[in-house]
C-alpha cells in the first residue's frame, strides 16, 4: 500500500502570520520557511484569501482586532 500523505488545515494563527508577513512584503520562499510549510501551501493561501489590489489591503490593527 502506498504511503498517504497526511493534510494539516493552516491554523488561524499561521494565516494571522501569514498575513502579517505580507504586509511586510516577505516572500512567500521565507514566509513558509518561518512557518515550516511548503511554498505551494503559503502561495495558495495568499491566492485564496488575500486581495492583489493594493486599494484592498488591510493594516495590522484591523488583522488583530479581527480576531
Amino acid at each position: 500500500m502506498p504511503d498517504q500523505t497526511s493534510y494539516r488545515q493552516l491554523q488561524p494563527e499561521e494565516r494571522l502570520a501569514i498575513a502579517s508577513l505580507r504586509l511586510e512584503d516577505m516572500s512567500i520562499r521565507a514566509m513558509a520557511r518561518i512557518l515550516g510549510r511548503s511554498p505551494a501551501t503559503v502561495s495558495r493561501e495568499l491566492t485564496r484569501n488575500y486581495p492583489t489590489d493594493p486599494t484592498q489591503q488591510v493594516s495590522h490593527a484591523t488583522i488583530y482586532t479581527a480576531i
